[in-house]
């Protein structure tokens, strides 16, 4: 079963995110977590070991995209780099659900 990881609680409601899989949450707040401007390749390293450990499959979990941009936005970042793609559920307000984006790596820019 797919599952859509979610990088820390946050007022939005992902349970729309739930028709795409369980929700994990990777993180209860961002106090738990090191900050990801000052301390960005911590962040990095800690997300791609939880997932890992966890047992993430690119190929079939999603990234829920919701809280804060920065954080997220890393975190985007490290998957790709560390899975080689990810999917993404980005929230349209006009449908009022989640939609797949899928992101893959690039190996060379021309």
């Amino acid at each position: 079963m797919s599952r859509a990881f979610v990088l820390e609680q946050t007022i939005q409601s992902t349970r729309k995110a739930e028709k795409f899989g369980h929700v994990v949450l990777l993180y209860e707040r961002m106090q738990d977590y090191p900050n990801p401007l000052r301390r960005p390749q911590d962040f990095q390293s800690i997300l791609v070991c939880r997932l890992a450990n966890e047992g993430f499959d690119p190929d079939e979990d999603f990234i829920v995209v919701t809280g804060r941009m920065t954080a997220v936005v890393i975190l985007v970042a490290a998957v790709v780099a560390a899975f080689g793609s990810a999917r993404l559920l980005l929230y349209e307000m006009d449908r009022g659900e989640y939609v797949e984006v899928p992101v893959e790596a690039y190996t060379t820019i021309n």
